[in-house]
This record gives C-alpha cells, sequence and structure tokens, in this order.
C-alpha cells in the first residue's frame, strides 16, 4: 500500500507541475504533436500514395480491363492438361466457395465460377448430314457461369429452363445478340451441335438445342466480367444443373473451369504485403493439390512486392527531405522545454538542496515527457492523417489544388515513426533536467547571475565540424557539376536537400559564435549616444549568448530554410514550365504546316488517285483559330557550314522575323541580348544569320563577318553566304548533341532563293483559356486532317502529379507554414519568459531610475536586435545558398539540363513570414509593456526570487 500511495503521489506532482506551467505545457504538447504528425506522415503519405498506384498498375491489364486490383483467377484449360469430368472438379470447386476467401485473408466480395465445353459444330435443326464443316452455321461451346442473370439484359425470350436430364433431350440455351446476329438466330430456333471429335457411337454427339433468349451485358466495365464480355459471344449458356445434368453424359465434359474471386483489398498495407502474398502462395499450392494443372492466372502478388518496395523507396526519399523540417519542429520543443527547465531550475535547486537525487529529479521529468508523449501521439497521428490528405492534394509549392483520391489506413511503421518522436520529445525533456539538477541553490545563484559559459555546441566545436563537412560539399559541387553527381530526377535524390541544410545550419552556428563580437561593437556605439534602453539590451545580449542562442537559431534556420525550399519549388515550378514549352518552342506547334496531303482531306492518297497537293494556309487562318493569340511560321532544315575548310553539320532554322517574337518562347538568359534585338538585326540584314556562341568560340569568327551555309532539303542543296547578325546561347527547341550547330535565318529569303515555300511548322501563343477540343475542330474544318500538333500543358499537369512530387513539395509546403508559425510561437514565449527570468533584474533598474519609455525600449530594443539579427542572418544565408545549390540541383545530361535553371527567390512567400515576425514583435511588445506597468518594484525585489 505504501508503494501504492507513492506512485499515486508521483503522478499527483506531476500532473500539478504541468498544471502550473499551463502555458508552456500547452507550447510543449502543440511541439510534440506536430513533430508526431510531420514524422508519421511521410510513412502515411507513401503508403497511401502508393496503394493508388497499386490499383491502378493491377487494374491496367489490357486483356482484362474490369478485373478488380484484389482479384484471383484460376484456370483450369483443357486444351494444355485435357479435358475432365464434372466430378474431378467438385473438392476444388468447394475449397474455393466455402474456404478459398478466407484462406487469401481478405473479405470476400463476390466469386463467379464459369465452366466451358469443348468446341461443338451448329447445324441448322433440319440438317441431315453433319460431315460437311462448310455446312455448318459456326462453331459453339455449352457453357454455365454463376449468377450471370443479374448482370445482363434479356433482349427477347427468356433465361433457358433446366434440360430434361435424358440423353435425348433439348436443351435450351440463350446467346448473345451479337452471335445471333452474325448467324440470324431467333429465340425457338431448333439447332443441333455436333461433337466432331467424340466416338462415332456416342449418344452424345449430337445435341439438340432450343433458342430460349438473347441477352446482352448490362455494363461492359462491371467488374463481374473477368475478360472483356466479347469472349462470351460464342458460347450457349445454359443453368448450372443442365450442365451438371444433362451435359453430364459428354465424355470429359470439362474443357475450361474458371473461379474467380473478388477480395476487398482497402485495408491492405505495406505491412501486410508479406502476409497476403504467403496466404496467395498457400492456396495456389492447395488449388494445384486439388486439381492438378489449375493455374493462378491473376493475382496481386506481383504487383504487392513492387509496391512494398515502392513504399520502401519513397518513405526513405521523404523522410530525408523532412529531416530539416523535423529538425527545426524539434528544436522548438527543445526551446519550450528548456524554457520549462530554466523556469524551475530554482525549485529544482531547492529539492536538490533538501535532498532529492539527480535521478528522482530526471524521474519526474520523464514522466512529464512520458504523459504528453502520450497524448501527443494520439493528436499528432489524427493531425498525421489530415496533413497527408492535404499533401495529396498538392500541386506545387503552397498550391494545394488538386484533386486527392487517397487511402488513408494508419500502419505499423507511422506508428514506429510516431512512438519515435514521442522518443525523441522525451530525450529532449530530460536532457536539460540533467544538467539543471546538478546544481544546488550556490552554484544555481551563481550561474543564475551571470551566463559565463557558452552554449554547448560552441564548447564542442560543433559548429566547426560542420563548417568541415559543409566545405566538402561545396568542394565536391564545384569539381562535379552537380551534387553528388545526381542522375535523374533531382526528387529522387534527397542529399540535394540535406546538403544546402548542412552548409546553412553550420553557417548558423559559426555567425552565433561571432555574434556577441557584434553586440559588443554595437554596445560601444550605442554607449556614444543617450538610449540607455538600448545600450543595456545590447550588453545583455553580448553577455549571455546562451540564453538566446537557441530562439536565434531557430529563427535564422526557419527564415534560411524558408528562403532555400521556396525558391527551390518556384524555380522547379518555373523550370518544368520552361523546359516544355522549350521543347515545344511555344504553347502550341503545329507540325506539317504546308505539308502534302491527300486531295480527299485524310490521311495518304484517294481511293481513286494517287495525286497529293501541297496547301499553304495565310498566318490569318490561324489567327482565326479559337484560343490563338500569335502565330508565326518556323521551318527546319539540314544545315551545314564552311569555314576555312571546316565543315560544320547542324540545323538550319527559317523565321519569320515580323511575329516570332510574339509567338515563340523566350527567356532573358538565351541571348546577350534581347531577342527583339536579335531579330530587329536580322530585318536589317536580310542574308543575317544567328549563331551560337560556341560556333563564334570554335571558329574564331565574330558578329559582322560572312561564312558559307549550304540549307539542304531532301536532294534540293540551297548555298547561302550569310553574314553573322548576332548570337544566342540557347533556342527554342534546339538541343545541342542531337541537332548540332543551329544557324537561324530568315525564312522568306531562303524562300526567296528557292523560288517557293517549303514545308514548315507552326509556332502559337494561345490565351490562358485555350480549348483542345475547339482547336482541333478548327483543324478540321479547314480540311487539316493529316497534321498534329502538340502543347506542353497536359503533360506539366501530369508531372505535377507524380507521387514523389507532390510528396515533396506537399511536405516542403505544409513544413514551411507549421516551421514558420512554431518559431513565431516559440519566440514569443521566450520573450515573455524571458521577462519573468529578468523579473528581479528590471526591477532594480526601475527602482534605481529608468522611466517606464526606457523599460519599454530595453525590452523591446531586445527583442528588436534578435528578431532583425535572425531575419537578416537568415535571409543572407537563405539567397546565397539558394544561388550556390539552386543551378547544381539540375540533374542529367544533354536535354536534360536545357535551359539551365533559373534561380527564383520566392520573396512573396518569405514576405509572409516577415510579416509573422512583424505580429509577433507587436504583440510581444504590448504584452511585455503591460507587465512592466503592472510591475511592483518592491515585490520584484523582496519577492523575485519566489517568482
Amino acid at each position: 500500500m505504501s508503494f501504492f500511495y507513492r506512485f499515486i503521489a508521483i503522478f499527483r506532482l506531476t500532473f500539478k507541475r504541468l498544471w502550473a506551467q499551463r502555458g508552456l505545457t500547452f507550447a510543449t504538447l502543440l511541439g510534440l504533436a506536430t513533430a508526431v504528425a510531420f514524422i508519421t506522415t511521410v510513412p502515411l503519405y507513401a503508403d497511401a500514395v502508393q496503394f493508388r498506384i497499386l490499383q491502378e498498375r493491377l487494374t491496367a491489364n489490357a486483356e482484362r480491363i474490369n478485373t478488380p486490383p484484389f482479384a484471383y483467377i484460376y484456370r483450369y484449360i483443357g486444351g494444355w492438361e485435357g479435358p475432365i469430368e464434372r466430378a474431378d472438379l467438385i473438392p476444388l470447386n468447394e475449397y474455393l466457395i466455402n474456404q478459398g476467401a478466407r484462406d487469401l485473408g481478405l473479405p470476400q466480395e463476390f466469386i463467379m465460377r464459369h465452366f466451358e465445353t469443348d468446341s461443338f459444330r451448329l447445324y441448322p435443326g433440319d440438317a441431315t448430314s453433319y460431315g460437311n464443316p462448310d455446312a455448318a452455321l459456326g462453331y459453339t461451346y455449352f457453357a454455365t457461369t454463376s449468377n450471370i442473370i443479374d448482370h445482363i439484359t434479356l433482349l427477347e425470350g427468356s433465361f433457358p429452363s433446366v434440360a430434361d436430364s435424358a440423353p435425348d433431350g433439348i436443351v435450351p440455351v440463350m446467346v448473345t445478340e451479337q452471335f445471333a446476329l452474325e448467324l440470324g438466330l431467333q429465340v425457338g430456333d431448333n439447332l443441333i451441335a455436333y461433337d466432331a471429335n467424340a466416338e462415332s457411337d456416342d449418344s452424345q454427339r449430337q445435341i439438340p438445342v432450343q433458342i430460349s433468349g438473347i441477352w446482352q451485358p448490362n455494363d461492359v466495365t462491371d467488374p463481374f466480367w473477368p475478360y472483356s464480355p466479347d469472349m462470351f459471344v460464342d458460347l450457349l449458356i445454359v443453368p448450372e444443373e443442365t450442365f451438371n445434368g444433362r451435359l453430364g453424359h459428354i465424355k470429359n465434359e470439362v474443357n475450361l473451369a474458371m473461379w474467380y474471386l473478388s477480395l476487398d483489398g482497402e485495408q491492405v498495407g505495406t505491412n501486410d504485403v508479406s502476409t497476403v502474398t504467403s496466404r496467395a502462395n498457400r492456396v495456389a499450392r492447395r488449388v494445384d493439390e486439388l486439381l492438378p494443372g489449375t493455374r493462378n492466372d491473376t493475382t496481386p502478388v506481383d504487383g504487392l512486392s513492387n509496391y512494398r518496395r515502392a513504399v520502401s523507396e519513397l518513405t526513405q526519399l521523404l523522410a530525408a527531405y523532412s529531416v530539416p523540417l523535423v529538425g527545426l519542429i524539434l528544436a522548438f520543443t527543445g526551446l519550450i522545454v528548456g524554457l520549462a527547465v530554466n523556469q524551475r531550475r530554482n525549485e529544482i535547486a531547492v529539492m536538490r538542496s533538501r535532498g532529492a537525487t539527480v535521478w528522482q529529479m530526471v524521474g519526474l521529468s520523464a514522466l512529464e515527457g512520458i504523459i504528453l508523449g502520450l497524448i501527443a501521439f494520439g493528436l499528432g497521428m489524427i493531425a498525421g492523417l489530415a496533413l497527408t490528405q492535404l499533401i495529396g492534394k498538392a500541386r506545387s509549392f503552397l498550391d494545394f489544388s488538386a484533386v486527392s483520391t487517397l487511402r488513408l489506413a494508419v500502419t505499423s511503421t507511422a506508428v514506429r515513426a510516431g512512438v519515435m518522436a514521442v522518443g525523441l520529445a522525451i530525450l529532449a525533456q530530460v536532457i536539460p533536467t540533467i544538467s539543471a539538477a546538478r546544481d544546488t541553490v550556490i552554484t544555481y545563484k551563481q550561474d543564475q547571475a551571470r551566463a559565463a559559459k557558452n552554449p554547448w555546441w560552441q564548447r564542442a566545436g560543433l559548429d566547426f565540424m560542420l563548417l568541415g563537412l559543409s566545405a566538402y560539399g561545396i568542394y565536391q559541387l564545384r569539381q562535379q557539376s552537380s551534387i553528388f553527381t545526381a542522375d535523374g530526377d533531382v526528387l529522387q535524390n534527397p542529399l540535394l536537400l540535406l546538403l544546402p541544410s548542412l552548409v546553412t545550419l553550420a553557417a548558423t552556428l559559426f555567425c552565433l559564435r561571432l555574434l556577441p563580437l557584434l553586440m559588443e561593437a554595437i554596445s560601444w556605439l550605442l554607449a556614444q549616444s543617450n538610449s540607455v534602453g538600448l545600450l543595456l539590451a545590447s550588453r545583455h545580449l553580448a553577455r549571455t549568448p546562451s540564453h538566446y542562442a537557441t530562439p536565434l537559431i531557430l529563427i535564422a534556420l526557419t527564415v534560411s530554410l524558408a528562403i532555400f525550399t521556396a525558391s527551390l519549388a518556384q524555380t522547379m515550378d518555373y523550370q518544368l514550365f520552361d523546359e516544355l514549352r522549350y521543347e515545344t518552342g511555344g504553347d502550341v506547334n503545329l507540325v506539317g504546316a504546308g505539308r502534302a496531303f491527300s486531295t480527299s482531306g485524310g490521311y495518304g492518297p484517294p481511293p481513286d488517285t494517287t495525286t497529293q497537293r501541297v496547301l499553304f494556309l495565310p498566318m490569318t487562318e490561324y489567327l482565326e483559330m479559337p484560343g490563338v493569340e500569335s502565330a508565326s511560321r518556323v521551318g527546319r532544315y539540314l544545315g551545314s557550314a564552311e569555314v576555312g575548310g571546316q565543315r560544320i553539320s547542324g540545323t538550319y532554322l527559317g523565321v519569320d522575323r515580323d511575329s516570332f517574337n510574339d509567338a515563340s518562347f523566350w527567356r532573358y538568359d538565351f541571348a546577350p541580348i534581347d531577342l527583339g534585338y536579335l531579330m530587329n538585326n536580322l530585318a536589317a540584314t536580310p542574308d543575317g544569320l544567328l549563331v551560337p556562341q560556341a560556333f563564334l568560340d570554335q571558329t574564331g569568327l565574330q558578329i559582322g563577318d560572312f561564312f558559307r551555309l549550304s540549307v539542304r532539303n531532301g536532294e534540293d542543296v540551297v548555298p547561302i553566304l550569310g553574314q553573322i547578325a548576332g548570337s544566342f546561347n540557347y533556342f527554342p527547341t534546339w538541343y545541342p548533341e542531337d541537332d548540332g550547330m543551329l544557324f537561324v535565318g530568315n525564312l522568306d529569303t531562303l524562300f526567296a532563293q528557292i523560288g517557293g515555300e517549303l514545308p514548315y511548322e507552326v509556332w502559337m501563343r494561345t490565351a490562358p483559356d485555350f480549348d483542345e477540343e475547339l482547336f482541333d475542330a478548327a483543324l478540321n474544318e479547314r480540311n487539316l486532317y493529316g497534321w498534329y500538333w502538340t502543347e506542353p500543358y497536359a503533360r506539366i499537369q501530369a508531372e505535377q502529379l507524380k507521387p514523389a512530387r507532390q510528396g515533396v513539395f506537399g511536405l516542403l509546403s505544409v513544413g514551411f507554414v507549421a516551421s514558420a508559425l512554431l518559431t513565431v510561437l516559440g519566440f514569443f514565449l521566450y520573450a515573455l519568459f524571458s521577462f519573468r527570468r529578468r523579473f528581479i533584474e528590471l526591477g532594480v533598474l526601475r527602482a534605481v531610475g529608468l522611466s517606464m519609455g526606457q523599460m519599454v525600449i530595453l525590452v523591446g530594443g531586445e527583442l528588436a536586435l534578435l528578431i532583425s539579427l535572425g531575419l537578416g542572418l537568415g535571409t543572407s544565408l537563405g539567397a546565397w545558398v539558394s544561388q550556390l545549390f539552386i543551378p547544381a540541383l539540375q540533374s542529367g545530361e544533354g536535354a536534360n539540363r536545357i535551359p539551365p535553371y533559373l534561380v527564383e527567390i520566392a520573396w512573396n512567400a518569405i514576405s509572409q513570414v516577415y510579416v509573422l515576425f512583424g505580429v509577433m514583435f507587436l504583440l510581444a511588445l504590448i504584452a511585455l509593456a503591460i507587465s512592466l506597468r503592472r510591475m511592483r518594484v518592491f515585490q520584484a525585489i523582496k519577492l523575485g526570487e519566489t517568482v
């Protein structure tokens, strides 16, 4: 009983301690729940999105277009194994119907079984000879399908009745509408099904058949049909009783047997893959034992194995991308825990002086952490599910406009991740307590008088070690031109984000080491002025670096990583548009303009002639098409230059200089001068040519020089003596490794030299409300059937909805918002509790004569200095890291690196962080001013030590 009472007393004391500091408890709980939510979101999203892909892949089968994702089809094919008797199917049939779904371990939605005989020739009922196959109406099979009546519509007649079991009885059947139309059958017709392979004395060689009904499927996409309903076209459908009874007289009547189980796999997660796979394999072995030769044709096993591997890869990818964000959240938690521990240091020191052990203090703190962790775990899991759904709607950075179809299920991986987050939070709760529990009242008062020690990471030299790692990473970047020689999609290499985060952290910590020196310099400058409040604020910051290190790190890291991630996301967004528009040349590229096409208006020559003609529409025709704002002709032909005996092959691109500027995609970094000036240069020089800067470097030519160029179209070669009118680095649709050199000239000049027009493309700029169907209709109206056109926006939308991209952008967006809000909240709490910690000091300053205005300037100036330093340091580091790393994040080779990344600093997103800190500063200043006005000097001096 004594132990029980002690146990209850510990819990009561713990709850009282938590309730006594409700604000800090709530903030700590918020930080813990946020950390759990973020860490669990990664496996939750990976599992949900890969399950969606799994369903799509399992369903996307050309032969079984209607099969649900978790479908199992077992087939015995007599053509391979030999026909069998109906009695041989009974053990397997009873097992799959009564036990199969339970052994597979998934809820059963429905089961369908289908049996067929071997082929029969179908003859009219009055036929007298069956030896001539040419006289037969066709070939057919007797078949029975369970529950088919619920999924078909009888167009004529009725469902066939059960046939008399007598060996010579008529068999009522129903046939498909298509089969009836092909053979001219009607309800009531009598036919003969003739088995040409049976023995001549077999009584079942000729089976009389009567058409009782004609049917069609209700819905060809119904999951009931394991294959296309077209496979039922030539079947004579009978009830199962007829197949077992009347048709049972046929020797080895079963030529095909199929069992189709549709199961509910909605709750299958990553951790269930092994169980589902092993169960499916056991059932497959049992099926083969009951009926040797039966094959498991359709199963989700292979898809599940790929699914588990894909989930693991995506989880690792997103986990790596979330490390910086989770680190910020845990830093916030550490800040709040540190404030709570500092608030209790006097209490802990008194308890230690009265006999409490270090482990008792640590135990109380650990118990607090466990209680808060359990509550945060539940809240965080709920928030994690909501965040997962939100991330599934991510289209871009801070854009959640996509339609989400994610199935959410709590997996054991997510639970373990949440438990890990709680464990880290408990450590963050316990470690500061261990340090505080070593103090006695005397050592605590000495430390409270002046914080003589630097932060632990400065004493350990952590910033120098991180700087060394960062320097090595940057060296590798310079040497290899891309981070860790990444190949493929930047989103598939999480190290691309971890290195910039490491550099940012190292630079932040190193700058904080220098910050006291900066504060000393500011103090010296302020000492020359009359601002007592600002002077005291700067001297306090210079002397107590450990007190403000964590909040300042939070601000700097939040702002710098926010700038980097937002800029990376915005740059990648713009790059996606730029790459695909560069590949297209504009918003629309109509290929085939002026090409030969049939006079019939279709593909190829008309039936009665091989004559074809060439039609060139006036450009005004294209401008009249719906959604087209501008259009320009672009001719693409082979070209080769002759310079100093050297022949350089490439492509000649003829442009319409008057309209090219308006219709094409262009970026300012494609050329040293504006595109308008380049087109003007072509206008001033009819034989002028624009060439790549690499061509000038290779040949030594300069602007204004002449060289010979040969343009080839088929067998015709057009010589041109061109003058270099300008240079460029990149040109839309030009990829040097594939196309060689590019020579851009006047299309009209080329046509004038040829004496006619050659086939060309039409590049167009379209309005935002461009409608593809209306555009297609306009092409058809002008009989442009043989042409085709490309546009980049459908591919852009498909790229935006890729799971990895959605996951990374969604995670970064949510993390950007959460880390900013938590950092602002953490700094606000730091300001309030810093005031409480310095209550005595401020009371003494007020007693010695500082006015209320000077006191407000003191606390406000301290906050303003910290916020300004944090924002300034974070902004500088974020912009520098963005300019340093984002260009190197463009991975791949050749066309994958054209056009190059153009870094876009996302100032719009960052301004939101500035506004948040501005609002926080005003609220904190108002709260501190109110607290200063309510402060009683005598209470601060006499009772301050117990506060």
